[in-house]
């Protein structure tokens, strides 16, 4: 049955151990709790810190990145064009070189025509007068020599080879 007696003081019990738990342990379980939470505050704050100086260092990494493919594309074009320039100063050394030789082959060309016609006009002449000397041996004097054999030098300097 029921017993109001034991009731309240079932009641006065419950409450008495309430309140000795509440001093006992709520308090330091609260503690605990507010421990923890700023712990947890603290560590998502160390964790927003990490990632803006980790977005801040990959800023700056890509900054030095972009800077390194421009200093790059820069030295590739000076190295083009120095090579360019090298090779157009090859060119014209080369050109320059041909014309030179060139000039000394036509210089030395005209120079052994020159002398195989010169050549050519005394052995022709030689023979010439060797040729009429022997027909007309006896009809001419030295003085009409000399003048048939210049006379056939320029004879035959005068035409065209």
């Amino acid at each position: 049955m029921f017993n109001i007696h034991e009731t309240i003081w079932a009641i006065i019990n419950f409450l008495i151990l309430f309140a000795v738990l509440g001093l006992v342990f709520y308090r330091p379980i609260l503690r605990l709790l507010d421990r923890r939470r700023q712990e947890v505050a603290d560590s998502l704050q160390q964790a927003e810190d990490a990632r803006r100086k980790a977005e801040e260092m990959r800023s700056a990494y890509e900054e030095r990145l972009r800077k390194a493919e421009q200093e790059a594309a820069a030295v590739l074009a000076r190295a083009s064009q120095a090579a360019e320039d090298a090779r157009a100063q090859a060119v014209a050394r080369a050109e320059a070189e041909a014309g030179r030789l060139l000039e000394v082959a036509r210089e030395t060309i005209r120079r052994e025509r020159d002398q195989a016609l010169a050549a050519l006009r005394q052995e022709v002449g030689s023979l010439a007068v060797a040729a009429a000397e022997r027909v007309l041996r006896k009809v001419l004097t030295p003085e009409d020599h000399e003048r048939l054999i210049r006379e056939f030098v320029d004879e035959v300097g005068e035409r065209p080879c």
